[in-house]
C-alpha cells in the first residue's frame, strides 16, 4: 500500500509544477528584479566632499572635525577635501572635462555664521539616486541639532568634546550595520525568496485534498473499495501521508538548495533545523488541505478549486506580493499574523536563517506541528464517523 501510494505521488505532474516549477519561475524573476537593489539602496559609495566656512568660529571648527571623523576607517562615509577655502574653490572642482578624477569633489558644505549649506554637483547629483543627498542633510541636520552641545561642552566641559563629535559621528553612520539580534545584515528583498518557498509548501494542500478523495467513501469509486476493505483505515491515512510527505519534502528541499547555491540567498546551514521546517511544515500544508477538503463536497478537482482563493490570500497577506505586508498587518490587525500559518512559517525561516537566537523559531515550529495534528485528527474523526453512510 505504502509503495503505491509513493508511486502515485510521484507521478503526479500537476503536484510538480504548483510546488517547484511555479515557486522556481517566481524565484528566478525575482533574482533577476531584485539582484543587487538591496545594496544600492544602502550601500554607497564614499562621497568626496570639501567645507568653506565664512566665518571663524566654532561651529565651522566643529563641523570640520566631524567631517574628519566621518573620512576615517577602512569604509569612511566621506573623503575629504581639506584644501578648499572658498567657493570658488570648491566649484573649481566640480566635474568637468577640465579636472581629473582625484581632484573631482561631489559637494561642499558651506558654514555660515549659524547655518550649514550643501552644494551638490550637478553631474554627481544627475547620476545617484537620492540617498547620496540624503546622507549629507542627514549630517548637517543631526550636526545642527546637537551642535549646543557641543557649544555649551565649550564652555562647561571641553573634555566632553571629543566623545561628543565622536558620538555625532556614529549617528550619522549609514552603511555600517551592528545588531546583538540577527547573524548578518538584513537584504529585505530576500523575504521575497523565503515566502516563495513557503508559498511552494502551501501549495501542498492539494496533497491533502487528494488524500481525503483517495480514503473518504463519497469522494471515489476507490475510496469505496478502500472502506469496504478490512485493513483499518488509521494505517491507510498514515501509509498516505507519508508516501506524500516524501516527496513533498524533496521537492521544498531542492528550493532550499536552488536558493542558497545557485541564487546566492542567505540560508542557513544547520541541516537539521532545515529538515525540522520542511517535514513540519509539509506535513503541516497536507493535515490543512485534508481538513479543508473535509469541510466541502465534490471531486478532488471541485474541492482544491474552491480552496485556491482562500490559499492564495494567505500567501498574499504573508508578504509575497509586497514584502511590507506583515508588518502593515502587525501594526493594524496583528492577530491576522498571529492566525495565518503562511506568515507564521514565513518568519520562521526568516529567523532560521537571521537570528542568534532560535527560540522563536521552535516556538513556530511547535505551533505549526500542533495545529497539524489537531487538523489531521479532525479529518480522521470526520471521515470515520460520516464515509459508511456514503457507501
Amino acid at each position: 500500500m505504502f509503495s503505491k501510494s509513493l508511486l502515485k505521488a510521484v507521478r503526479n505532474k500537476q503536484f510538480y509544477f504548483w510546488s517547484f516549477l511555479f515557486p522556481f519561475a517566481l524565484m528566478c524573476l525575482f533574482r533577476v528584479a531584485f539582484a543587487g537593489l538591496y545594496d544600492q539602496e544602502i550601500c554607497i559609495d564614499p562621497i568626496k566632499v570639501a567645507v568653506v566656512v565664512d566665518d571663524e568660529g566654532m561651529l565651522g571648527d566643529y563641523f570640520i572635525e566631524t567631517v574628519e571623523a566621518l573620512s576615517e576607517g577602512d569604509e569612511p562615509l566621506l573623503i575629504y577635501v581639506d584644501d578648499v577655502k572658498t567657493i570658488e574653490e570648491a566649484e573649481a572642482l566640480f566635474a568637468d572635462e577640465t579636472t581629473v578624477d582625484d581632484q573631482v569633489i561631489n559637494a561642499y558644505f558651506h558654514v555660515t555664521e549659524d547655518d550649514i549649506e550643501i552644494v551638490v554637483d550637478k553631474a554627481f547629483y544627475a547620476g545617484r539616486d537620492e540617498a547620496h543627498i540624503v546622507v549629507l542633510r542627514q549630517l548637517t541636520d543631526t550636526f545642527l541639532n546637537q551642535y549646543h552641545l557641543i557649544y555649551e561642552a565649550a564652555f562647561t566641559n571641553p573634555e566632553m568634546i571629543p566623545s561628543l563629535v565622536e558620538e555625532l559621528s556614529s549617528d550619522i553612520e549609514y552603511t555600517a550595520y551592528e545588531s546583538n539580534v540577527y547573524k548578518n545584515d538584513i537584504d529585505t528583498y530576500d523575504w521575497y525568496f523565503y515566502t516563495t518557498i513557503v508559498m511552494g509548501m502551501m501549495f501542498n494542500f492539494q496533497v491533502g485534498i487528494e488524500l481525503v478523495t483517495s480514503v473518504r467513501a463519497d469522494a471515489s469509486e476507490v475510496a469505496k473499495r478502500i472502506n469496504i476493505s478490512p485493513k483499518r483505515k488509521i494505517s491507510i491515512v498514515a501509509s498516505e501521508v507519508i508516501a506524500n510527505l516524501i516527496p513533498c519534502s524533496a521537492i521544498t528541499a531542492i528550493l532550499f538548495l536552488i536558493a542558497k547555491y545557485v541564487m546566492g540567498i542567505p540560508m542557513t546551514s544547520e541541516v537539521g533545523n532545515i529538515a525540522l521546517f520542511i517535514v513540519i511544515g509539509n506535513f503541516f500544508t497536507i493535515a490543512f488541505g485534508s481538513f479543508i477538503a473535509m469541510l466541502q463536497k465534490g471531486s478532488t478537482k471541485d474541492r482544491s478549486n474552491k480552496s485556491w482563493g482562500f490559499i492564495m490570500l494567505l500567501v498574499f497577506l504573508s508578504g509575497e506580493m509586497y514584502n511590507q505586508m506583515p508588518a502593515i498587518l502587525e501594526k493594524n490587525a496583528p492577530i491576522l499574523n498571529d492566525i495565518n500559518p503562511a506568515t507564521i512559517m514565513n518568519f520562521a525561516l526568516f529567523d532560521l536563517t537571521y537570528a542568534k537566537d532560535l527560540s522563536d523559531f521552535y516556538v513556530a515550529m511547535a505551533k505549526i506541528l500542533v495545529a497539524a495534528i489537531v487538523f489531521m485528527v479532525l479529518s480522521a474523526v470526520y471521515m470515520r464517523r460520516n464515509s459508511y453512510a456514503s457507501l
